[in-house]
């Protein structure tokens, strides 16, 4: 069967050559279904079992003589003619072979050398010449979508009529201009990657993989892209990721717009830096990296991929350690220089193992249980209508609580506090309960609140 399927191993009998050539001319195609595959076998007395198929397959695929993706199509898809293939591949991400064309392609090209994003009537102008059937074309992408190498970002056809376009990062030229990051609050840089001695540099074409990959975890026409570097934008989560490569790692960075308004302001950074705490962009991305390298550099999978920080005192990336002590602070030793260097980096990215986020969180709870005891034990009760008017709870919240007949003045000062909490939810601040106290000019209490909190 590996015969039937692969023209380049030599058939000596000149008789059975002359049959193998007419079964490859009239039954193996370019393109063929794993039902195809199984029929032309069982046909010709050769199949045995469906393992024993799909290890002939993957040991063609592995010696790069035929394509076999499990990825595309009901069953898998194979390619038995590579270098056909290879040309459609290059026909796609080479755009300068293809400038000719109405002036629709001509702007199509001009937007896919600046944006990274092709139009689909841009690809089937590049693919023209190799006469594709529609079927054909849509494996064509599926497979570059299963490799990573585009990624589709809208639907065939949206809602205002715009037709798909694809995300392809080979397509980008170097001299596209970076991003104006100058309205925005920029976290430090993270790195993502390994050591030098694992793997020393990574290859364009993983970083775009990457790059797609990230694509179909942050679906969206709002990715902009320019020489290495791309800039995702995380609608639901109010702030940019930015992905960059550097040799051996991946630098990750993200933005969000500055107001000068305090409280909305306010409200986005909270927003942000729980998006950064619970969603871990920087894991999603490590995770894919890992998966990446493993699937397309076999000979460094397992590979040790690690979180990097820039050495402020000798400029070069060292990597971060495992574990995190409260005093650690924001402070790393560079394994290259020895010197030791604040990061802002593990404070922007909450870099800590789960067991210390969680200690973190309920070190946080059990200070706000104590600052709340230490309110409700000594405000006066005259005070709760204040209390909660500057805590902004409601009118008929606040004689809900206040007329309660069931609770003396220790749990009704309790419970404005917590209906203030569980209003305010993730913009809940201790601060904001001090300020109120300031307010009523119990700047007594105030002090202790702030001295309990630095306790």
């Amino acid at each position: 069967m590996a015969t039937i399927l692969n023209k380049s191993l030599p058939t000596n009998n000149q008789p059975a050559s002359s049959i193998m050539n007419q079964i490859r001319h009239s039954q193996v195609h370019n393109i063929m279904t794993m039902q195809q595959v199984v029929t032309l076998s069982q046909q010709y007395g050769l199949y045995e079992n469906h393992d024993e198929l799909i290890a002939m397959l993957m040991y063609l695929h592995d010696l790069g003589e035929v394509i076999y993706c499990d990825k595309v199509g009901d069953d898998g898809i194979i390619i038995t003619n590579v270098d056909w293939l290879l040309s459609i591949f290059r026909s796609i991400i080479q755009l300068q072979d293809f400038v000719q064309g109405s002036a629709q392609i001509k702007r199509d090209y001009d937007i896919a050398s600046q944006t990274g994003k092709l139009s689909r009537s841009y690809i089937d102008h590049a693919i023209y010449k190799f006469n594709l059937d529609d079927n054909s074309k849509q494996t064509i992408l599926a497979l570059m979508h299963a490799y990573d190498i585009l990624c589709s970002i809208t639907n065939e056809k949206n809602d205002n009529g715009e037709e798909c376009q694809y995300f392809v990062p080979y397509l980008l030229r170097y001299d596209v201009k970076p991003f104006d990051l100058s309205k925005y609050h920029q976290s430090d840089w993270l790195y993502i990657g390994y050591e030098h001695t694992d793997i020393p540099y990574l290859p364009d074409g993983i970083y775009y993989c990457l790059l797609s990959s990230c694509l179909k975890e942050w679906n969206n026409t709002d990715v902009e892209l320019y020489y290495q570097c791309a800039k995702y934008y995380l609608a639901n989560d109010n702030h940019y990721l930015v992905v960059r490569k550097e040799e051996s790692h991946i630098g990750l960075q993200y933005c969000y717009q500055e107001i000068n308004e305090l409280k909305r302001s306010q409200s986005i950074i909270d927003k942000v830096k729980n998006s950064i705490f619970v969603k871990r962009p920087h894991e999603i991305v490590k995770n894919k990296l890992i998966s990446t390298v493993n699937d397309r550099m076999v000979k460094f999978k397992g590979a040790d991929c690690r979180y990097f920080v820039k050495c402020s005192e000798c400029n070069t990336q060292t990597s971060i350690t495992e574990e995190y002590k409260e005093g650690d602070q924001n402070w790393i030793r560079c394994k290259h220089c020895k010197m030791e260097f604040a990061s802002q980096s593990l404070n922007d990215w909450v870099i800590y193992n789960e067991k210390f986020w969680i200690e973190k969180k309920i070190y946080a709870e059990d200070k706000e249980r104590a600052c709340f005891d230490l309110i409700a034990a000594k405000l006066n009760g005259t005070h709760i209508v204040r209390f909660g008017v500057l805590l902004k709870l409601t009118d008929t919240k606040i004689n809900e609580i206040k007329s309660s007949q069931d609770e003396g003045r220790y749990d009704k000062v309790h419970n404005v506090l917590k209906s203030w909490k569980d209003k305010a939810g993730m913009n809940a601040k201790i601060s904001a309960v001090v300020e109120a106290l300031r307010k009523m000019e119990i700047n007594a209490l105030a002090d202790e609140v702030e001295k309990k909190m630095t306790e």
